[in-house]
């Protein structure tokens, strides 16, 4: 099967008392083609309004939509101008001042040039890909989560950016947080017991992989409509891994309705030989899912 590869985002930045030192670097270097970003993106699943843009296939965003976006979150950094090092200066837990300049860009322009003005994380300086858009600095995305330590998933079925401030850049779960609903607890208790039961036959534990359990979470509602392995499309369930950009050499899928609780789901698995089987399989990364749909739970749980 073809192996895939997660698409790259990133975010821009402007801030108003920089505006003359970008443009002395911007001249120095050549225009590239840049276009509307046509992705929807999203911060802990709620919708947010921000313009990007298309850069070399990657999507780029101001890094003061980012700081907006992400302030009052556990994620959130402040902006500031570091004059005696002549750069921008951005740091963790810290809130964000509003200035005004947030969501504000034009989307007419049509060509971009490379920016060279240092950031620094905490005091350290980090090397991003940036470019210069309308008096504005972009950068991509996937360096800033890098940077600031959250979490984003691509899904290429709606086209989506979703932003997720609980999670580490790296994409795992930290399965020792608290879950905010039913449906959270029940799918990170799944894992635990999966791991203990790979524990007991000396394996590995599989990693709670944030872009899995995204995927498993559609496969979960899929099966609402059809209980199989494949999906109502007509594809097979590993086309889902596809569309939120998962590389993967091998996966497998353990599918199941009607049991109440996760210690259910998860015997009627352990006594299923094929089912069993995938738990104590040469995967090293998992995600799990589960619906209630007219007062039963339908489970699903990826391994790659």
């Amino acid at each position: 099967m073809d192996m895939k590869k997660v698409l790259i985002y990133a975010f821009i930045l402007f801030i108003p008392f920089l505006f003359s030192l970008p443009i002395v670097f911007a001249q120095q270097a050549q225009p590239v083609a840049v276009k509307c970003s046509s992705h929807q993106f999203y911060l802990d699943g709620e919708e947010v309004a921000c313009s990007a843009y298309i850069i070399k296939d990657s999507n780029y965003i101001k890094l003061l939509d980012l700081a907006y976006i992400l302030n009052n979150t556990s994620k959130q950094v402040s902006v500031s101008w570091n004059d005696s090092e002549r750069a921008i200066s951005l740091r963790h837990n810290q809130p964000y001042a509003l200035t005004g300049q947030e969501m504000t860009d034009s989307p007419n322009t049509r060509e971009a040039v490379s920016t060279f003005v240092p950031v620094f994380v905490d005091g350290i300086e980090i090397a991003l890909n940036g470019y210069y858009i309308n008096g504005h600095n972009y950068y991509k995305l996937r360096e800033l989560a890098q940077a600031l330590d959250f979490g984003i998933i691509w899904r290429k079925s709606d086209k989506s950016v979703r932003i997720e401030s609980g999670l580490r850049a790296n994409m795992e779960i930290d399965l020792n947080l608290s879950a905010k609903t039913e449906e959270e607890e029940f799918t990170r208790e799944i894992v635990r017991l999966v791991n203990t039961e790979r524990a007991e036959k000396g394996l590995k534990p599989l990693i709670a992989d944030a872009a899995i359990f995204a995927a498993a979470q559609v496969r979960a509602e899929e099966l609402t409509h059809q209980l199989s392995h494949e999906r109502p499309n007509g594809e097979h369930f590993y086309s889902v891994l596809d569309e939120f950009g998962i590389e993967y050499n091998g996966c497998a899928e353990n599918a199941a309705y009607g049991q109440r609780s996760p210690a259910i789901a998860f015997n009627s698995w352990i006594t299923s030989p094929n089912h069993k089987e995938n738990f104590y399989g040469d995967y090293t990364r998992t995600g799990v899912g589960v619906v209630k749909y007219e007062g039963y739970y339908y489970w699903d749980e990826l391994f790659i």
